[in-house]
């Protein structure tokens, strides 16, 4: 009904079973040749029901933690908020290796779906993806991380910030550069913060002029837009505001 896109290995009538049986072959010459890591462990499995099948490709080891820890600390950040400006999930390396088993998991399909009129096509359905406990695991050690470099952090703002308490003074310049300095811990001219919504940059010396700092449970921290995403996002607030009680 639909023009039919076919993967480069595709055999008319080649039973699912089979497929499966090649894709691990492939995953294990990959493997040897260097192009996949060693000491990934995946899992090919099938499913028949009526009207279709599915394919689906789970990985269940991999040799190192395979979450981006920008993506750890953004979740942590923003708990409740919708990815579309997160960071990326996965490590770039990871990304790549993902790639390539879905190259294999296309490989021997065929796709002449439709999705605007809910047309759907296929040889056969499934996907690639980590086990979810193989994930919980690496999420859960990024977290602890995290959490403990944020409670550090913390410690150390909160004891700049107390010293100017005790002297009766607001936070000065030279407390700001100091904070600075404890946020990044980095040299000058390092890239230590990303804003997720505009992917704007900033060095040691930029991040209070571009992103400035806020107060996170009575420490002091930079903020996670930068300073016109926070803006624009407030107008866009006020905006739709005013439209719902117009």
């Amino acid at each position: 009904m639909y023009e039919r896109s076919y993967g480069s290995r595709y055999e008319d009538r080649l039973d699912v079973a089979e497929i499966a049986k090649r894709i691990r072959k492939h995953i294990k010459a990959a493997v040897k040749d260097g192009t996949l890591p060693a000491g990934l462990k995946t899992s090919v499995r099938i499913s028949r029901y009526s009207m279709g099948q599915s394919l689906n490709i789970t990985v269940t080891a991999y040799p190192e933690n395979f979450l981006n820890p920008e993506f750890i600390a953004w979740k942590a950040e923003h708990p409740h908020d919708p990815h579309f400006h997160a960071p990326e999930r996965y490590t770039e390396k990871y990304r790549e290796h993902l790639a390539v088993l879905k190259g294999f998991h296309s490989s021997y399909n065929h796709d002449g779906s439709e999705v605007m009129v809910d047309y759907f096509d296929v040889n056969y359905y499934g996907d690639v993806e980590a086990d979810y406990k193989l994930e919980k695991v690496f999420r859960e050690e990024l977290e602890a991380e995290h959490a403990a470099t944020v409670a550090a952090l913390e410690a150390e703002s909160s004891a700049i910030v107390e010293e100017a308490l005790a002297e009766g003074r607001d936070l000065n310049e030279a407390d700001f550069d100091r904070l600075v300095a404890v946020v990044t811990s980095a040299p000058d001219n390092e890239v230590v913060k990303t804003c997720p919504k505009c992917g704007v940059e900033a060095t040691p010396p930029e991040v209070d002029e571009t992103f400035g700092f806020r107060k996170l449970r009575g420490n002091v921290v930079p903020q996670s837009w930068c300073r016109p995403c926070r803006r624009e996002s407030a107008r866009a607030r006020r905006a739709a505001a005013a439209g719902a009680s117009a």
